[in-house]
């Protein structure tokens, strides 16, 4: 929570049992869904049409959050 509290663009959002990380859950290996917080409101809506392009990838936001999950690797690795 210190290291996503951290980081001011991320946040510590509601469980989600959707997606890739599903299967890796159940088998109760450790893993973390990383999603947007609008993914139902607006990325569900762009995903995988034509207006699902690279112009819209918020680079600072995807670094942010690329250190933020390095770190946390980093604070597992060290427990």
């Amino acid at each position: 929570r210190q290291v996503i509290g951290a980081n001011g663009r991320c946040l510590i959002g509601p469980q989600w049992i959707q997606g890739d990380h599903a299967p890796f859950a159940f088998k109760g290996i450790p893993c973390a869904a990383v999603t947007s917080s609008d993914l139902t409101e607006s990325v569900m809506k762009i995903t995988h049409t034509e207006h699902d392009t690279l112009e819209r990838i918020d680079v600072d936001l995807l670094e942010q959050t690329a250190g933020t999950i390095a770190e946390l690797i980093q604070e597992f690795d060290k427990l």
